[in-house]
């Protein structure tokens, strides 16, 4: 099995992990190998990986609303790309 953790490091458009799904309903969550993708927030229970957090960590120290923080880093990368949270 891949951990998250794992997909996070190989994979730089994915900005976080969510353990939330505003729709984990049990006929959108029912397997456990897989995840989604979105280019929304992602609810509380979320993870960065150091090198996401080491980017966009001059945003965190800038807003004092952390959410905004986390729409401008996520919005797109140094080099133009889009990314997204994966989620169950």
């Amino acid at each position: 099995p891949v951990h998250i953790s794992q997909l996070m490091d190989e994979d730089p458009s994915i900005f976080c992990a969510s353990g939330y799904n505003d729709n984990g309903f049990e006929s959108n969550t029912g397997d456990w190998n897989r995840v989604l993708r979105g280019q929304h927030f992602m609810a509380l229970g979320w993870m960065l990986s150091r090198r996401i957090f080491d980017e966009t960590k001059d945003f965190w120290k800038m807003n004092e609303i952390w959410d905004v923080a986390f729409a401008i880093g996520m919005s797109q990368d140094r080099d133009g790309f889009i990314r997204e949270c994966i989620f169950p």
